[in-house]
């Protein structure tokens, strides 16, 4: 039987675009412009952004080439997921600057906000190629290489970042998480065990590292970096994680009742029910594993495992429908499935 687990992977929190300093306005300026200004940082510091924004068009009234204003405003902008009009006062900055490191990671940062993938990436590249030192844009490139499937460029984007900023929790547990696509779990491990030293309240990590333990069939490890996720924040998918590790490690009636505790979450996990069925079959309860295939096809028709896990339970009592299941699943590309239905012929 197969049984299904989900892993978080990339989970980098999202960075925002950062303010500058207070700053003093060169002499012969109106001094209006830096009382603005700074009257500006001090609001956007307070997250007071519709003020914020306000008081930095003042000071571009004032001053219409105040490079740093207009960063602000950007990012006082981006704050209140005025998208559009952030990317519009970033590229103001870039008019004026073109060396604005800064100005290009964060319009990247709004450009990908807005689902502009590709523009986003122009912009890490140009930030990388402006300071080489910019361990945040190697790590959002990094991350945009691991969802396109790029997981050697992703590693070398993660390397990066964490040379630049050996601290760098996330680029760790990304690190790890791109590790594990290619094959290095050992590699991984170490990767979310440092993320975690770094950080202990970071619950995708603890599952990660999980997960990876679970691939290695460390059950006891993987049941204990699920404790750890769930303490912190109990979700259905930590439930049905350590539920899967508890089932690996042939502890039946624990994995049930992990699975229960998802199902209570989440009433519609199909992967969930599927996974109870899968273990009511090893404690031979083949009625209540039938029960809850049931379950699982109501909330997804096209699940072929659970169509495979129905047709075992079926087979065991004798269902001669059993072999309408294993079509089903074969159907639906499951190689286990194909086999168990050419048995029944």
């Amino acid at each position: 039987m197969k049984r299904y687990a989900l892993a978080l992977f990339l989970a980098g929190a999202f960075c925002t675009a950062r303010a500058q300093d207070t700053i003093k306005v060169p002499t012969g300026v109106n001094n209006d412009a830096e009382t603005a200004y700074n009257q500006g940082i001090s609001q956007l510091t307070a997250k007071d952004y519709a003020n914020a924004i306000a008081s930095f068009s003042k000071t571009i009234e004032l001053k219409p080439d105040f490079e740093n204003a207009y960063y602000s405003r950007g990012t006082a902008k981006y704050e209140s997921k005025d998208l559009g009009g952030a990317i519009l006062d970033f590229s103001k900055t870039i008019d004026l600057n073109t060396k604005n490191d800064k100005a290009y990671f964060s319009r990247g940062q709004a450009y990908y906000a807005q689902g502009q993938k590709d523009l986003a990436m122009d912009d890490y590249n140009k930030t990388i190629e402006l300071n080489p030192n910019h361990a945040q844009a190697y790590y959002y490139r990094g991350g945009m290489k691991f969802e396109k499937k790029d997981y050697q460029g992703a590693l070398a984007d993660f390397d990066k970042a964490i040379n630049l900023k050996a601290d760098y929790t996330y680029a760790y547990n990304d690190r790890g998480s791109t590790k594990r696509q290619l094959q290095d779990l050992d590699g991984a491990i170490d990767d979310y065990k440092m993320a975690k030293s770094l950080d202990q309240n970071l619950d995708f990590v603890w599952n990660n590292l999980g997960s990876a333990l679970r691939q290695k069939e460390d059950y006891k490890g993987a049941i204990d970096a699920y404790d750890n996720a769930i303490r912190i924040k109990p979700t259905a998918i930590y439930y049905n994680n350590r539920g899967s590790a508890k089932f690996e490690s042939g502890d039946y009636k624990g994995a049930i009742i992990d699975f229960d505790y998802a199902i209570k979450m989440k009433s519609d996990y199909a992967f969930a029910w599927n996974n109870k069925a899968g273990a009511k079959i090893k404690l031979k309860d083949y009625k209540g594993a039938i029960d809850d295939c049931n379950k699982a096809l109501s909330f997804n028709s096209n699940y072929a495992d659970a169509y495979l896990n129905r047709g075992i339970a079926k087979e065991m009592l004798r269902d001669k429908t059993s072999c309408d299941d294993f079509n089903k699943a074969s159907q639906l590309g499951l190689a286990q499935g194909k086999k168990y239905y050419m048995d029944c012929k």
